[in-house]
């Protein structure tokens, strides 16, 4: 068996291909005139594979995909096994689109009026489309494969976004893989964040530490938890406040310091408004 490779970050190491890479999106044609069997790979974010020449066989589990020359494949991130199976002149064509998580949950927020409710669940790695307006929009692609064409990332962006717009609109399965896709991300921050005991210092820590864009991450941080990622520090931050004012010796300037407030003025104002006594007072009780 071929040794693994983690899509899209070895792309560079991979024979035979040509992509481009942004940090929202990542696209790449990969050609080879033979066949190949069993190669395994870890998609590490959720990706297209369109085959223009060939056909591709894939094994996730106990699922098995076939995907015929001019068909797409929208699967979730995951580890599958590979085959290319090459046409009779020897050629073996397919172009991959990967999705960014931050990116394609703020399409799913951008886009969920066109969500539409789903009758069934799908629970399926993949699904396959060969829509003739879907294959036109990925084929529109392919000027960007060539060394001379400037590419702006925010164009990129659109095209990625055409594509998942369109799924959306022609087909009702998407909907329900979309949503299988949206909650197994939601339960990705439930868990990095739910028993957290990082001090994050600011909203940008706390997205750098989900790998994730500020933006993005702000969104889905607060449809998961129900408050923003600044009321989250400000939570964190007020909680070890009172932990130090009953269990240290440290005055209320160094316990200012300590949990990351501004200053000392401004964090007994704000412990006042919030537990309805100054940290001073809050100690005096607690203590008794």
């Amino acid at each position: 068996m071929a040794s693994s490779i983690t899509l899209p970050t070895d792309l560079p190491r991979v024979r035979n291909i040509h992509f481009r890479s942004f940090s929202s999106c990542s696209f790449a044609k990969f050609r080879q005139n033979h066949s190949s069997f069993e190669t395994p790979v870890c998609f590490e974010n959720n990706a297209i594979i369109f085959v223009k020449q060939g056909s591709k066989i894939m094994h996730h589990a106990k699922s098995r995909f076939v995907i015929a020359q001019n068909e797409a494949l929208f699967l979730k991130s995951g580890t599958y096994t590979l085959s290319n199976i090459a046409i009779e002149n020897g050629a073996y064509e397919a172009w991959l689109f990967f999705f960014d998580n931050a990116f394609l949950l703020s399409l799913m927020q951008k886009y969920h009026a066109l969500r539409k409710k789903p009758h069934q669940r799908i629970s399926a790695p993949a699904l396959k489309s060969n829509h003739a307006q879907l294959l036109d929009i990925l084929q529109s692609f392919a000027p960007y494969f060539e060394d001379n064409t400037q590419i702006f990332e925010p164009l990129v962006e659109l095209k990625f976004e055409e594509i998942f717009a369109f799924l959306l609109l022609h087909s009702d399965e998407f909907s329900a893989f979309v949503d299988e896709i949206f909650s197994a991300l939601s339960l990705k921050y439930m868990d990095l964040f739910s028993h957290c005991d990082e001090a994050f210092l600011s909203v940008a820590q706390m997205a750098q530490y989900a790998k994730s864009d500020i933006s993005s991450f702000s969104k889905t941080f607060k449809h998961n938890f129900k408050l923003s990622p600044k009321q989250y520090i400000d939570e964190k931050r007020f909680k070890k406040a009172q932990h130090l004012l009953i269990n240290s010796t440290q005055n209320i300037n160094e316990i200012c310091t300590t949990c990351g407030f501004s200053s000392p003025s401004w964090f007994i104002k704000r412990f006042k408004n919030r537990y309805g006594q100054t940290p001073k007072q809050f100690q005096k009780t607690a203590k008794i």
